[in-house]
């Protein structure tokens, strides 16, 4: 099928062509995926490929893809570049764990299956979290908890752009962080 047939039938709520399309695509992305990144299990290859899909569908109707692109390898593409920031994502968000985990092991090295270390680390995360202003209370939350790009920050906060989100997020955690060393048990 062309691209400006697809175009026209997603527009006019015809689905079954792009259904067509979606299911015909996913075993061959799926497997491409599986390739590139091992680490991965089959609920994230799905999501990937879901998310990817929904990008294909929304540069179809924004008119973004190019009526000489190759379907299979466009989608592809978009599937490995999701792949791709999920992972650093999810990296990001790890080592940022890891990162707080040092922070409170300023004890000596205790393992984090210490029921009683992690109810200690909790309640020191909680107490820091409540003495810090509402505006780096949300943005910590959105970015560790909700997992929210910068983007998604930016937007949802009303932030001129990404970047000034990160600059105000890194400085939310240097004080969250300050907060914490000076919480005595």
């Amino acid at each position: 099928m062309d691209i400006k047939t697809l175009r026209d039938a997603l527009l006019s709520n015809h689905l079954a062509s792009f259904s067509e399309l979606y299911r015909s695509f996913k075993p061959y992305c799926l497997s491409i995926l599986k390739g590139k990144h091992r680490n991965l299990d089959h609920d994230e290859y799905e999501a990937i490929y879901n998310d990817a899909i929904l990008i294909f569908r929304d540069n179809l109707i924004a008119n973004k893809v190019s009526g000489s692109s190759n379907l299979k390898s466009y989608i592809t593409g978009i599937c490995l570049n999701v792949a791709n920031n999920w992972l650093r994502k999810n990296q990001r968000y790890a080592n940022k764990k890891t990162q707080i985990g040092l922070l409170f092991d300023s004890q000596g090295h205790i393992p984090l299956e210490d029921l009683e270390y992690k109810e200690n680390l909790y309640l020191k995360l909680e107490k820091g979290l409540e003495d810090l202003s509402d505006k780096c209370k949300n943005i910590i939350t959105a970015f560790y908890i909700d997992q929210l790009s910068m983007e998604e920050i930016a937007k949802k906060y009303k932030f001129a752009s990404k970047d000034v989100a990160k600059t105000i997020k890194s400085r939310c955690f240097k004080k969250l962080q300050s907060i914490i060393a000076n919480i005595n048990d």
